[in-house]
């Protein structure tokens, strides 16, 4: 597969409202303006998984938030997992339309892929409740469900990364 472009809303968040929204809502995630592909290998990710891993974000203890365009999903469609920096896999958002939604509200992305419960959404900050409606996206009512779907919509994030772990 070859590296698929950036998506328009992920650009648009980010050279927008999205550090504004950071700081706002006082999360730990940083964006980047392009794919990074170089953070990989000390995963020890096989060649496969280097094709479908899309990283646009990393969190302050070397985490890394992907889009996973396992089955060539088109990166608009594909969910959102965090692969931390010990390995644990989780899913975060069904697809990078929801996780942007997801931190408007200050949902911490690596609080809710961790938690035993989804937290309770803040109300978005004006930046970021601009930026929804300039999307026609809307604040998620419910996080637990949002997950649940995302979670039931595709693969075991988990087992698929350790599936494709070089031995």
């Amino acid at each position: 597969m070859t590296k698929p472009q950036f998506p328009e809303i992920l650009r648009k968040y980010v050279d927008g409202p999205g550090w504004d929204v950071i700081a706002e809502q006082d999360l730990d995630l940083e964006f980047y303006e392009e794919w990074q592909d170089d953070w990989m290998s000390p995963w020890g990710l096989d060649d496969e998984a280097q094709t479908m891993l899309w990283s646009f974000a990393q969190e302050g203890a070397g985490g890394r938030v992907c889009l996973w365009t396992y089955d060539d999903q088109p990166v608009e469609f594909a969910p959102v997992v965090h692969i931390d920096s010990e390995g644990s896999c989780s899913m975060l958002a069904g697809n990078i339309a929801e996780f942007i939604a997801l931190t408007v509200v200050g949902l911490d992305p690596f609080g809710i892929a961790f938690s035993s419960g989804a937290p309770e959404a803040e109300p978005p900050t004006e930046v970021g409740e601009q930026f929804l409606a300039d999307w026609n996206l809307e604040v998620p009512d419910s996080v637990s469900k949002l997950l649940e779907a995302a979670e039931e919509a595709h693969p075991d994030i988990e087992e698929w990364v350790f599936s494709h772990v070089d031995h």
